[in-house]
């Protein structure tokens, strides 16, 4: 987390886009709820809105 959000920082992103690991056929290493608190984190510790695109699709 804290590579993240120094980056973010670096580069003043305004936008930050990520995936849902996954360790096998559908199954993902984070829990939904964990990777919802761990987005949350981000958008909160940096201020660059994080994007999830299986979510986020217009």
């Amino acid at each position: 987390m804290d590579e993240i959000r120094s980056l973010c920082h670096e580069i003043n992103a305004s936008y930050l886009v990520l995936g849902r690991p996954q360790i096998g056929k559908g199954e993902s290493i984070f829990s939904q709820e964990i990777f919802k608190q761990f987005t949350e984190q981000i958008e909160q510790k940096t201020g660059t809105r994080v994007l999830l695109p299986e979510l986020d699709q217009p």
